[in-house]
């Protein structure tokens, strides 16, 4: 998504609870949740890869919501098409809650028929930045946790458990690790919106002596536009000390993403890595924490 956040006076207030445990349905690899918009529970694609909350305008009568407001932006494959500003009057999320707020608002139809979902939006970083967020895909849970009282809760309700620490960088709205691959050190960003690795072609020569399974398959991008690129099979991809085996990833050009971010990335990573274990992603302590 584009790095320029609508802007608007708006109000933001979140449950008094130190920890709030959210079920999700995980449709393919990804995460569906539910929130309430306007007074109605709707299902939304959780995606901490977008920068705040996008509305799927196929849902939105634009002439009772506010003038629509043409923008530009960029999703992992290309242009966003039809893309506007709109008024989220009220957005309720298992307690945090926001009012009259400008988001973005596009044409999610695509995503729906992939999916083989209805889909109200995205819930993006904004929404949960202020959390440590566990994502645990055996129970298909996602708990978000008051930075505060992560330690404890890893003492008390996860008591016993190894865990590895690494560090986050953040670019922009993505929090980034360093990830090896073939002995190169790589900046990737941790995004539950991915299904699999997404690397930069610029990479595909330089890595090739660790990738198995190569082939070029088409990949639809936001701009519902139909691009060939390369898919491989990444043998073995290091994060500090833990190791990951055999992970899909598709090999694109990223340059429209790393120009909407503060730094450069040359990938993110997705469900392949954070559904093979609990993982705690802090933006608050900048750190990912993987839980045997």
């Amino acid at each position: 998504m584009s790095k320029m956040l609508p802007g608007s006076m708006s109000a933001k207030t979140q449950i008094n609870k130190d920890v709030i445990l959210i079920p999700f349905i995980k449709v393919r690899k990804l995460i569906t949740v539910e929130a309430n918009l306007n007074g109605e529970k709707r299902t939304f694609l959780l995606d901490n890869g977008a920068p705040d909350i996008v509305l799927n305008s196929g849902y939105i009568n634009v002439g009772e919501e506010t003038a629509w407001k043409a923008v530009s932006a960029q999703g992992a494959n290309g242009d966003i098409v039809g893309m506007g500003n709109l008024n989220l009057k009220k957005f309720d999320f298992y307690g945090i809650r926001i009012e009259n707020k400008e988001v973005f608002a596009t044409d999610l139809s695509h995503l729906e028929k992939v999916l083989k979902t209805e889909l109200y939006g995205l819930i993006g970083y904004d929404v949960i930045k202020d959390f440590d967020v566990l994502f645990d895909y055996e129970k298909h849970t996602i708990t978000l946790i008051n930075p505060l009282k992560t330690n404890s809760y890893l003492a008390t309700t996860l008591k016993g458990v190894a865990t590895t620490e690494i560090p986050l960088i953040m670019k922009g709205h993505i929090a980034a690790v360093e990830g090896i691959v073939a002995d190169k050190t790589l900046s990737l960003g941790v995004d539950c919106g991915a299904e699999g690795n997404l690397f930069d072609s610029a990479l595909f020569n330089l890595l090739q002596v660790g990738l198995v399974n190569l082939e070029s398959k088409p990949l639809m991008g936001g701009d519902q536009i139909a691009n060939t690129v390369k898919r491989a099979t990444i043998i073995s991809m290091s994060i500090g000390n833990k190791i990951f085996k055999d992970t899909a990833t598709v090999f694109n050009d990223i340059s429209h993403i790393n120009n909407t971010l503060d730094g450069k990335i040359d990938g993110v990573i997705g469900y392949e890595i954070l559904s093979t274990q609990k993982v705690i992603l802090s933006y608050q302590s900048k750190k990912l924490i993987f839980i045997e």
